[in-house]
């Protein structure tokens, strides 16, 4: 379950467990257990677990390229050019 607000209520007796680890879908999308869920104010996003450690690799890859931009930007390098020499913002 993920919410985007704060709710006071509970769900007893409204609510009862039908399965425990077992595949579902959400929102059109497949989850399966053991899969890695991240969610904030923009959504959720569900990561296969056998390609989990590869999506986290080239997460912090990007980062540090994001990184590389917002330094040359911060130092006054034209946004075409950093742009050009990147190919990201």
């Amino acid at each position: 379950m993920f919410a985007g607000a704060i709710g006071p209520l509970d769900s007893k007796g409204r609510g009862s467990v039908v399965g425990i680890d077992v595949p579902i879908e959400c929102g059109g999308v497949a989850v399966r257990p053991d899969d890695w869920i991240f969610g904030d104010i923009d959504g959720v996003c569900v990561v296969p677990k056998d390609i989990a450690e590869r999506v986290i690799e080239l997460s912090i890859e990007k980062v540090g390229r994001e990184t590389t931009v917002r330094d040359e930007l911060t130092v006054g390098a034209p946004l075409a050019s950093v742009f050009a020499r990147h190919g990201i913002l």
